[in-house]
């Protein structure tokens, strides 16, 4: 609905929709592994978050097992068996969030892994830190190491309930946002798949590059993965890392360049965007054995 009022300023009057709506928090824990340590679960009616702080795991479901390192969080559906197995020889620390949510816009997180962002990683803390507003922990820990929540303090902060649900509905959204436009992440069946599929797309994004800037930041960023999976996943499957591969799609646009194009030396260091042409000839002798100038006269 629309006001005019007496000044003819417009208003508007209108109810917002919501997205993402968290109805119910189940448990909230944190919790640090020792090696080889499995949290075995069976089928629940909840959505459960799980982010892997430090540490590397293994969580298994269906058929499929994934791997995180630290800064990944994985969405495990409603009705899904799962386990996670801690793997590196000092243990980790994980956070698993609990909740229910009816909404339609939860079909994108189904099995959905991801390497959270400064400001997504700043909203778990946010999270950690509510939650010890709310609620009381399980007696059975009694280490810091471990904080499970099991039901609610007799008296909490103003608004600290309603907190924890707004950080985690932001969580959400931001994390949904990054999955919308990165729809190619959204499920798969096996490691080996998804190491394939990630690589593609690593591949397409460096191609798409060769004449502007490239830096592995922004790699990271598009492919919503981690650096060290990045890495670990395209020298696996190319023998080289990311940044060698780059340098050899440029090195080798350069040879059809000065092979078809009358341009001198100069114009394609500068096409293809490197600082000058010193360091063009400098980077393409250590790749090819010889100069620019000696390519194109097809001296040896």
């Amino acid at each position: 609905m629309i006001y005019e009022n007496k000044n003819k300023s417009t208003f508007l009057n209108k109810a917002m929709k919501t997205t993402i709506n968290v109805s119910k928090i189940v448990q909230f824990l944190f919790k640090k592994y020792t090696s080889g340590e499995i949290d075995a679960y069976g089928a629940h009616s909840f959505w459960e978050m799980v982010y892997l702080e430090s540490g590397e795991a293994t969580v298994s479901f269906d058929n499929s097992q994934i791997h995180l390192f630290p800064g990944d969080a994985i969405f495990l559906k409603p009705g899904q068996n799962h386990s996670i197995v801690s793997q590196n020889n000092s243990g980790g620390t994980l956070f698993f969030i609990l909740f229910k949510s009816d909404s339609e816009a939860m079909r994108l997180f189904e099995d959905y892994k991801i390497s959270l962002d400064k400001e997504q990683k700043a909203l778990i803390y946010k999270l950690y830190d509510e939650a010890k507003n709310i609620f009381s922990f399980d007696a059975k820990y009694k280490s810091s190491e471990t904080f499970s929540s099991v039901g609610l303090l007799n008296q909490v902060p103003l608004g600290a309930q309603q907190l924890f649900k707004i950080y985690l509905e932001e969580l959400l959204i931001s994390i949904g946002r990054i999955i919308e436009k990165n729809s190619y992440i959204i499920t798969y069946t096996s490691k080996e798949e998804l190491e394939t599929l990630v690589f593609q797309k690593a591949v397409e994004k460096i191609s798409q590059s060769i004449y502007t800037d490239f830096s592995f930041d922004t790699l990271i960023e598009s492919l919503g993965y981690g650096r060290t999976y990045i890495s670990t996943v395209f020298k696996k499957h190319s023998g080289m890392s990311v940044i060698e591969y780059y340098t050899l799609l440029k090195i080798k646009e350069a040879k059809k360049l000065l092979k078809e194009k009358n341009l001198s030396v100069s114009a394609i260091a500068e096409k293809l965007n490197f600082t000058n042409q010193y360091y063009f000839s400098r980077v393409f002798k250590k790749v090819e054995g010889k100069s620019p100038t000696e390519y194109k006269k097809g001296d040896v």
